[in-house]
C-alpha cells in the first residue's frame, strides 16, 4: 500500500505561500506537518510518499503515477473562520466517502476535545480531489487568521502531525511494522544471566562452545564487558 502525503501549497512559500496570519505562513506549517505525518507513518506497514511542491496538476499525476491507495492533502485554513473542517470531491466513491468519514471524526473528535469548532466533512471540486483516481481528502487544520487557532498550530504542530497520521492507521486499517530483536542485547543478556543452558537452547545444532566464543567476540566488538568466568 502507497499514501501519498501532499503538504499544501509551494516548498518555502514560493511561488505560492498560501495564507498567511498571527506571524505563521502556511506553506511553512504544511511543509512541517507533512514531514511529521510521513515519519509517523513510516512505523507501519505502508509506503509514504510526499507529493512535489508544484502544480496542483502535478501532485495529482504524482499520486496516480505511483498507484497510491490514498491521497490526503494537508492544509491551513482562513478567512476569518475557526476550527476544523475536511473536504472530498462532489462525486466522490463510497470507498473515499468511508475514508474520509473515519479520517474526519477522529480529528474532529480531537480538535473538539481541546475547544475547537468542528465545520464538518465538506464535498468541493478541488483539484487535486478533481484530478485523483484514488480516495483522495484534503484537510484544513484551524484557520491561521485567528488568534487563538494560531497560537493552537504554533504551539502544537507535532501533535497535529501525529493525530492526522494516527486517523490515517485507524481509517486504513494500517498494522505495526515487526520490530526486528535485537540480537546484541538479546545474547548479552543470556550471558549476563551466566546461563549456559539458556544459550545452548538459544540454537541446539549448534556447538555451544563455539557460538559463545562468536558471542563473546561480538560482544567485544560493541564495547561490551563479559562476566570473568565468561572470558
Amino acid at each position: 500500500m502507497k499514501i501519498v502525503i501532499d503538504q499544501g501549497h509551494s516548498e518555502n512559500g514560493q511561488p505560492d505561500p498560501g495564507a498567511s496570519g498571527n506571524g505563521l505562513r502556511e506553506s511553512d506549517l504544511t511543509g512541517k506537518l507533512g514531514e511529521i505525518v510521513k515519519q509517523k507513518l513510516s512505523g507501519y506497514e505502508t509506503e509514504v510518499l510526499l507529493a512535489p511542491r508544484g502544480e496542483l496538476s502535478d501532485r495529482a499525476a504524482f499520486a496516480n503515477s505511483a498507484g497510491a491507495s490514498l491521497f490526503v492533502s494537508i492544509h491551513i485554513n482562513a478567512g476569518g473562520g475557526h476550527g476544523y473542517e475536511s473536504h472530498i470531491h462532489p462525486n466522490a466513491s463510497g470507498a473515499t466517502l468511508a475514508i474520509a468519514e473515519s479520517i474526519h471524526t477522529a480529528l474532529a473528535s480531537w480538535y473538539g476535545e481541546r475547544g475547537h469548532f468542528d465545520r464538518g466533512l465538506k464535498r468541493s471540486n478541488f483539484a487535486v480531489l478533481r484530478e485523483t483516481n484514488m480516495p483522495a481528502i484534503l484537510l484544513e487544520n484551524l484557520f491561521i487568521d485567528n488568534a487563538d487557532d494560531a497560537t493552537f498550530l504554533r504551539d502544537n504542530l507535532p501533535a497535529i502531525g501525529n493525530e492526522i497520521a494516527w486517523a490515517i492507521v485507524q481509517a486504513m486499517g494500517l498494522k505495526a511494522k515487526t520490530q526486528p530483536v535485537d540480537e546484541l542485547a538479546k545474547l548479552k543478556a543470556i550471558l549476563d544471566q551466566r546461563d549456559i543452558e539458556l544459550a545452548a537452547a538459544y540454537d541446539m545444532n549448534l556447538k555451544l562452545d563455539i557460538e559463545i566464543r562468536r558471542l563473546r567476540q561480538v560482544i567485544k566488538q560493541a564495547g561490551a564487558t563479559l562476566a570473568p568466568e565468561m572470558v
